[in-house]
């Protein structure tokens, strides 16, 4: 699949920010990954090592040293030699979903389709 078929797929903007992550599976912890981009449904981390397709996981984007976190539930859906694509499956908490939001509004070059996105779902799906 091209690249440019896997934007038109999407369902969600991504957009590129300078924030790390820590994915924590049931096996171990990958510390501080830098991300290439993030949106409402998931994030491509930059990894040197991929989890196998299908790795259920846990993500902890830390937004500023002791500032706040964004934690939500995801499984590995997507690998390239760069790094993988994780889905987020469940966001853990309104605190987490807000800051998210927050971070995707506040890095995008299209504020007016980030906006129609949000207010086109309930979820981190779109409704069928």
């Amino acid at each position: 699949m091209s690249q440019s078929e896997c934007q038109h797929r999407r369902d969600f903007t991504r957009v590129a920010v300078a924030v790390s992550a820590d994915i924590i599976t049931s096996v171990g912890l990958i510390r501080a990954v830098r991300l290439r981009d993030v949106g409402l449904t998931g994030v491509f981390v930059l990894v040197s090592e991929c989890l196998p397709l299908g790795t259920q996981c846990r993500v902890v984007l830390t937004l500023e040293e002791d500032g706040p976190k964004i934690e939500a539930f995801g499984r590995v859906i997507r690998t390239e030699g760069t790094g993988m694509a994780i889905e987020f499956t469940e966001i853990h908490g309104l605190d987490s979903l807000e800051h998210l939001r927050n971070l995707v509004r506040f890095n995008t070059t299209q504020p007016g389709q980030i906006e129609k996105e949000f207010a086109s779902h309930l979820g981190i799906k779109r409704d069928a």
